[in-house]
C-alpha cells in the first residue's frame, strides 16, 4: 500500500511539472514569461537540480556524483528557471 501511495505521489509531481512547463512553453510563445532576476550562486542551484534527480537515478540504478571546484560561480538570473534548465 505504501509503495502504491509513493508511486500516486510521485506520478502527481510528474504531472505538476509537466503542466509548469507546459504553461512556461506558452508564456514563451506568447512572449509573456516573466523572469526575477537578481545576482545568484550556482553552486546551490546545481545541487538543488542534482538532488532532485537522484531519486530517479537510482532507481534506474545510475550514481550521480557532484564535486565543486570553485564556488565563485555567480551570475544574474532567475534561480527557478536555471534549475528547470
Amino acid at each position: 500500500m505504501a509503495q502504491a501511495v509513493e508511486v500516486i505521489k510521485r506520478n502527481a509531481q510528474l504531472q505538476v511539472k509537466l503542466v509548469e512547463d507546459l504553461l512556461d512553453y506558452s508564456r514563451i510563445t506568447a512572449n509573456k514569461l516573466s523572469l526575477t532576476t537578481r545576482v545568484i550562486s550556482l553552486e546551490p542551484i546545481i545541487k538543488a537540480a542534482i538532488n532532485a534527480m537522484i531519486p530517479m537515478a537510482r532507481k534506474k540504478l545510475i550514481d550521480v556524483e557532484m564535486e565543486v571546484v570553485s564556488s565563485e560561480g555567480e551570475l544574474e538570473g532567475d534561480s527557478l528557471r536555471l534549475q528547470q534548465v
